[in-house]
């Protein structure tokens, strides 16, 4: 059986954009709107584990 390198690939590809649309699309129900500024996604990412994390009684 050959490996096919390409098909790999280009299924690992769709796999991670879907992963990437399914985050945008999270965030954009956060906020409201789709943010323009990289540091607000990663402060409220960041804010948003911090919460998850004493959810599951994780010291943050």
């Amino acid at each position: 059986m050959r490996f096919d390198l390409s098909k790999s690939y280009s299924r690992c590809y769709e796999n991670t954009r879907e992963q990437a649309k399914s985050y945008l699309e999270d965030i954009v129900s956060w906020f409201g709107e789709r943010p323009q500024n990289v540091d607000t996604v990663l402060k409220s990412l960041l804010l948003h584990l911090t919460v998850k994390r004493r959810e599951m009684g994780l010291s943050a």
